[in-house]
């Protein structure tokens, strides 16, 4: 589900020259993907876009942005585009790694790989609008280097000043909003994550019928009547995917309900879950079953009473000479500290 996938639009504009816009969707999230998206089109259909009423995706509600997008595909001689889905265990595989990769460096590098490969395809890119990731000037320099045929401009909010990058940004937050719908929810949700369904549940319903309440008695009783037991309300609330994991960041509460219901205390978090999140990370060390790991045993012994050596080993130490006869040879501690003991015939040789 959460595979790095492309998504791509190259058949557009003619060979025309084109503006390219770059953004991302579910970069603070604890769940599920980042979603780097870029759009492109020639410079005379920006304002097609302007009349679409093209915008940054946060501004928009999911209605809008679902709208646009639909009109986006029925558009694919005019508008083209690129999607790039990075799958949770793939962010958290490089900020975990020995040598750790920052979500930073992760970004810089999926709207790099967006740009050559729209170049790749033949696209005449003239100019690129991005919306940064850290210093601005610092990833606008990064980026002038690796492509310095084409002009890039990277801002702030560049997804509220250029139209491109609005419509980048609808398609990078559609794309995460349909995947997270899409994912099927753990089989067997525990007692205290139905319980949290259901008042969310009777919540939603008190609040409805607080507003019957208020309608005219003409009004309600029509409502009375169409929700009948053998009918179904157009506004009966559902208990929907968003009141299982809310809306995937760190600081939504359901979403840390979320992760302490479906974290096993082994195996830890479901594939949605972005282990490297210092959130994911305290909360598997605080609840999760106590781990330790051997490289970091013989660190500890390293360090007391010693400083350990940083020289790189004799491959000669790997091997041990015969031994003269009486003479006893210190077994790993590895051995020593598990109480591993030799049990075959060969040992007594």
């Amino acid at each position: 589900m959460f595979e790095g996938n492309y998504e791509s639009n190259f058949t557009a504009c003619g060979g025309k020259e084109v503006f390219l816009g770059i953004d991302e969707a579910g970069r603070g999230c604890v769940l599920g993907a980042m979603v780097y998206a870029c759009f492109y089109c020639p410079q005379d259909e920006l304002e097609n876009l302007k009349a679409m009423k093209v915008d940054d995706s946060k501004k928009l509600t999911e209605e809008q942005r679902e709208a646009a997008f639909e009109a986006f595909m029925k558009q694919k001689d005019t508008f083209g585009w690129r999607i790039h889905s990075i799958s949770p265990q793939e962010i958290s595989a490089k900020m975990l790694r020995k040598r750790k990769v920052s979500l930073n460096d992760i970004s810089h590098d999926a709207a790099a790989d967006l740009i050559a490969a729209v170049c790749k395809e033949g696209v005449r890119v003239t100019q690129v609008f991005v919306d940064t990731v850290g210093k601005a000037d610092l990833y606008e320099k990064k980026l002038q280097r690796m492509f310095p045929s084409v002009k890039i401009t990277v801002r702030e909010k560049a997804d509220s000043l250029f139209p491109v990058v609005s419509a980048a940004s609808i398609l990078a937050k559609v794309t995460r909003d349909r995947a997270l719908r899409s994912w099927p929810s753990p089989v067997r949700p525990n007692k205290r994550l139905k319980q949290l369904q259901l008042q969310q549940l009777q919540n939603l319903q008190q609040e409805q019928q607080l507003q019957q309440n208020k309608r005219p008695k003409r009004e309600n009783a029509a409502a009375v009547a169409y929700n009948s037991p053998d009918e179904a309300s157009e506004d009966e609330p559902e208990v929907t995917k968003e009141t299982v994991y809310g809306t995937g960041y760190p600081g939504d509460r359901v979403t840390i309900t979320f992760l302490k219901e479906y974290m096993d205390p082994v195996f830890g978090f479901p594939e949605l879950v972005r282990w490297s999140w210092q959130t994911a990370k305290e909360l598997f060390e605080k609840e999760g079953m106590p781990t330790v790991w051997y490289g970091e045993v013989e660190e500890e012994e390293g360090q007391e009473g010693e400083i350990p050596s940083t020289k790189q080993s004799r491959i000669t130490s790997f091997f041990q000479l015969k031994p003269k006869s009486g003479a006893v040879i210190d077994r790993p501690k590895f051995f020593v500290r598990n109480r591993i003991e030799l049990i075959t015939a060969a040992s007594r040789l």
